[in-house]
């Protein structure tokens, strides 16, 4: 007989401001502004049963013991998160385009000196296709060129793994109670992963819309890196969450599709 049982609870909030406006049929402009905060627990509980008289008696109050070198597990997780955050988009004449994001995010998975960080991007694009000069080349349907820049931030990590924790070990009693064991070592000062992203990039539309091509150079540089470190057995635990190190990533991506036919009853050869 085995149970278990999970519930997952998860509140959130946003408060936003939003403005936008169109000037002179030429600029368009668009800002939010705003507050976002969450809340997630998560509860785990189950056991496994043996020995049982008889296979209709599946109930766990008709069993001998728990499975062999098992025991009832029981785990809670709590992560709270909130963030302050701007975002705008500035277009000019369908030619020019601008977009920037900044965002203060605080998660309670790092240490608690360093709860808090910035979270920044900025991007530009040119349509060239929109331009005076590109209007006699009709078999280009759109040609933008792009470019971004920016920190997206990364709090995808274990709930507890900046904290200092202790495990009850029920073999470990006395005249004063449970005896208790290290599970974690802490890390208040654990900072966030941070990824500087530059990326450059070229879409395409062409041949009367028979060619799409998209294609990127990227460079992205994390640091600090946040390791897993080897600690002696002395410490009462394997290892300890830390950053450490720096790793850098550069490439080009690209993407292409061709419509060798395509006809009106929805029939169409496409290669990419």
């Amino acid at each position: 007989y085995i149970k278990l049982n999970s519930e997952r609870v998860r509140h959130e909030g946003d408060i936003m401001v939003e403005y936008s406006a169109i000037f002179k049929e030429l600029f368009q402009l668009s800002a939010v502004g705003g507050w976002s905060f969450s809340m997630d627990k998560t509860t785990h509980d189950g056991f496994s049963a043996i020995g049982f008289p008889d296979d209709n008696l599946q109930n766990p109050a008709f069993s001998n013991q728990y499975k062999k070198n098992s025991k009832p597990d029981f785990s809670v997780t709590n992560e709270r998160k909130t963030g302050f955050y701007g975002n705008f988009s500035f277009v000019y004449d369908e030619r020019f385009i601008l977009d920037g994001t900044l965002r203060f995010d605080g998660s309670s998975v790092f240490g608690s000196n360093k709860r808090f960080t910035n979270i920044w991007a900025l991007g530009a694009a040119w349509n060239i296709h929109k331009e005076d000069f590109m209007q006699e080349a009709d078999w280009i349907s759109r040609l933008k060129i792009r470019a971004s820049v920016g920190n997206p931030g990364n709090s995808n990590f274990n709930t507890y793994q900046t904290y200092a924790t202790y495990a009850y070990n029920a073999s470990l009693q006395n005249q004063f109670g449970l005896g208790l064991m290290v599970s974690t070592l802490g890390n208040p000062n654990l900072r966030w992963q941070q990824t500087n992203k530059l990326t450059v990039g070229l879409d395409a539309t062409l041949v009367n819309n028979k060619l799409t091509a998209l294609s990127d150079w990227y460079r992205e540089v994390t640091d600090p890196l946040l390791v897993k470190m080897a600690v002696p057995s002395s410490t009462g635990s394997k290892q300890y969450i830390t950053n450490f190190g720096k790793q850098e990533t550069q490439g080009i991506e690209g993407v292409f599709n061709y419509t060798v036919f395509q006809k009106p009853e929805n029939k169409s050869l496409r290669l990419n």
